[in-house]
């Protein structure tokens, strides 16, 4: 079943024409199922729309209007996003505060064509030229109330209905000295935060420059890969970043610098083949030869077998239940760390330890 959503992901990027053959009524309710848990399900129905009839013909009529409502909706809600994540930032610029789009509609927009409007949005991450105490006395200052907040981002309720999460530090190492170099590379490279831009109808947002924007995506999802699990959203996502990248052989070796320094390596060339797999991505290839990676197919294999049972964030994953409260979530921590160990050691061995460092920096900085 899963080379046959593979092929229908395959037509939606305009890679092939059809299916190898024509999915039954049960199979189209899996690859419906599918295309839920993997946060692609209106990446999936436009494939749907380049098919056939005749490759459609058993397709359900009602699970076909549900699989359409839901495609709406995702249409409409980027739509709300890209409004949001417009107005936001221009208030921000204008009171002083530089920012970017980290991933959501900045990543959405490099998706190209009809599949701009159809990635499946999350919450609205705002990278801030500032700390974290700046920020929320800037909060404060402008009567926005704000909740959970933790060693990357505070919650803010800038709008009633879309989640915000504003960023004083990009993305974090569960590993305490890694994480310590990796903050450094931060500020080294701040600059390169904000001088992006990409175009979102007549206006345009503020993101990462394109080295650091496939940087950053790579390491987003390598992250969530060690603690929660990915879908292939955050693949889609790295790929559409990837292809729209025009990199100088500067920007390039600054790309393979950062990866191999933050001990990426062995994750990003299993991602890469397993974007070259699912998407059937040629693309993958004249990015290989500029950045001298090889795909590697054993590890991809295994990246793909955790995205396809873990679903987006890990939600169809019921191989380490936790269970109720902190305690629960620490012995999930625990047994995905053992499970990922032999793959990514330095990350696996400190992530358990991590939870427990947070808890003392948090409670140093109340």
């Amino acid at each position: 079943m899963d080379s046959i959503f593979f092929e229908l992901l395959q037509v939606a990027v305009g890679h092939r024409n059809s299916l190898s053959r024509c999915p039954s009524s049960q199979e189209w309710l899996s690859l419906f199922e599918m295309a839920k848990n993997q946060a692609v399900i209106g990446i999936a129905f436009y494939g749907i729309q380049q098919l056939s009839k005749e490759q459609t013909m058993v397709l359900p009529i009602q699970l076909k209007m549900q699989w359409l409502g839901l495609a709406v909706h995702i249409q409409q809600r980027n739509d709300v996003m890209n409004q949001c994540s417009r107005r936001l930032q221009k208030q921000l610029t204008k009171d002083g505060i530089p920012s970017c789009v980290l991933k959501g509609q900045g990543v959405a927009a490099m998706y190209g064509g009809e599949l701009v409007s159809l990635r499946q949005s999350g919450d609205i991450d705002l990278y801030v030229d500032c700390g974290r105490e700046e920020i929320l006395k800037y909060l404060n200052d402008k009567g926005i109330k704000w909740g959970n907040w933790d060693y990357l981002h505070v919650d803010a309720k800038f709008f009633k209905n879309i989640e915000v999460e504003v960023h004083y530090r990009p993305s974090l190492m569960r590993n305490v000295i890694s994480n310590h170099h990796f903050q450094k590379f931060i500020e080294t490279n701040q600059d390169t935060f904000f001088n992006g831009s990409i175009n979102i109808g007549e206006d345009c947002l503020t993101i990462p420059s394109a080295w650091m924007n496939v940087f950053y995506l790579l390491h987003h999802t390598f992250r969530h890969l060690l603690t929660e699990g990915i879908g292939l959203r955050q693949v889609m996502d790295c790929y559409s970043a990837i292809k729209s990248a025009s990199l100088s052989d500067e920007e390039t070796k600054r790309l393979v610098n950062a990866v191999s320094r933050f001990g990426m390596k062995r994750f990003t060339r299993g991602l890469l083949w397993v974007i070259e797999s699912v998407f059937s991505a040629n693309e993958i290839e004249d990015f290989c030869k500029k950045t001298t990676w090889k795909v590697d197919e054993k590890e991809g294999t295994f990246i793909l077998g955790e995205i396809m049972q873990s679903g987006n964030f890990g939600h169809s994953d019921n191989r380490y239940q936790k269970g109720g409260g902190k305690t629960g979530k620490l012995i999930k921590v625990f047994k995905r760390s053992a499970h990922l160990l032999a793959h990514y050691p330095s990350e696996a061995l400190a992530a358990p330890f991590y939870y427990g460092w947070h808890f003392c920096w948090k409670k140093s900085q109340i």
